[in-house]
C-alpha cells in the first residue's frame, strides 16, 4: 500500500486508480503532467489534505472519487481550471 502520493509522468494516462491505500496529502505539483487523465480513483485512503490547484491542469478529469478519507475541507479553487 502506498503511503505517500507517487511522483508520476504520464503524460498519456487516461484511468488512474490510487484507491485503498494509506495517502494522507497530494501537493500541487504532483499531477501536473497527466493531461489526458479522465479518472482518478482516490477512495479508501487516509487523505487529509489536498493542496489548492492540485486538479488545476486535469481538462480532461470527469470523474474524481474521494470516497472514505479524512478530509474534512476542500480548497475553493480545487478543480478551477
Amino acid at each position: 500500500q502506498l503511503e505517500k502520493f507517487p511522483n508520476l509522468y504520464l503524460k498519456d494516462f487516461f484511468d488512474l486508480n490510487l484507491s485503498n491505500n494509506k495517502i494522507k496529502i497530494i501537493e500541487k505539483n504532483q499531477l501536473v503532467d497527466i493531461l489526458k487523465l479522465r479518472i482518478l480513483d482516490l477512495g479508501l485512503n487516509e487523505l487529509i489534505e489536498i493542496g489548492p490547484n492540485v486538479f488545476h491542469n486535469l481538462r480532461s478529469l470527469v470523474m474524481l472519487n474521494l470516497n472514505s478519507n479524512k478530509l474534512h475541507y476542500l480548497h475553493s479553487n480545487l478543480l478551477k481550471n
